[in-house]
C-alpha cells in the first residue's frame, strides 16, 4: 500500500509541476516577447490558454459556428483532432486580444467584438503554404480588423496531451 500511494502522490507532483512548468513557460515567453517588442508604437499582443477538455469538440453545433469548412477538414484530418480545434480556438482568442491590444485607446466593444458567447466562424485560422499558421478575416472581423488600423497579424500555435496555446501579435 505505502508504494502504490507514493507512486500516486509522486504522479499528482509530477502532473503539478508539470503543470506549473508550462505556466511558467507562457509566463516567461509573454514577458520577453513584450520586453522585446517596442510596445508603445502600434503593436498588440494576444495569447490564450486552453484545457483540451474545455472546448467541446463533440458538439457539432459549437464546431459549426466557431469552425470555417477549411478549419474542420484540417482540425480532423490531424492525428488529434481535439488538440488541434483547441489550438485553433486559442488562435482565435489571441487574436482578438492582441486586435484590442493594438487600439487601446478603443474598447474592444467600441471596435466591435461582440464579447463572450459570439461566434469565431469570421476569424479563419488555416496553414500558410510554409506551414505556419496565417488568420484570414471574414464579414464583421474583416471590418474590426480595418477599423482597428493594424497591418498584419503573426500567430503561432502549440499543445499538448492536455493544453493549448496561442499567442498572436498585431502589427
Amino acid at each position: 500500500k505505502n508504494g502504490n500511494f507514493s507512486c500516486f502522490l509522486d504522479n499528482s507532483i509530477q502532473s503539478q509541476l508539470e503543470k506549473r512548468s508550462i505556466s511558467n513557460s507562457i509566463i516567461e515567453s509573454a514577458k520577453l516577447l513584450s520586453t522585446e517588442l517596442d510596445m508603445t508604437s502600434n503593436k498588440g499582443v494576444g495569447i490564450d490558454v486552453e484545457s483540451l477538455s474545455g472546448i467541446p469538440f463533440e458538439n457539432e453545433t459549437f464546431i459549426n459556428r466557431n469552425f470555417t469548412e477549411k478549419e474542420q477538414v484540417y482540425c480532423y484530418s490531424q492525428p488529434d483532432p481535439h488538440a488541434s480545434f483547441t489550438g485553433k480556438w486559442c488562435a482565435k482568442e489571441a487574436v482578438i486580444k492582441a486586435i484590442s491590444n493594438f487600439s487601446p485607446e478603443k474598447s474592444a466593444n467600441k471596435i466591435g467584438w461582440k464579447g463572450a458567447g459570439a461566434p469565431l466562424i469570421d476569424i479563419e485560422v488555416l496553414s500558410s503554404p510554409s506551414k505556419s499558421p496565417e488568420v484570414i478575416f471574414h464579414n464583421e472581423a474583416k471590418e474590426i480588423f480595418a477599423q482597428s488600423q493594424a497591418k498584419s497579424i503573426k500567430l503561432s500555435i502549440s499543445h499538448t496531451s492536455e493544453y493549448a496555446v496561442g499567442i498572436a501579435f498585431a502589427f
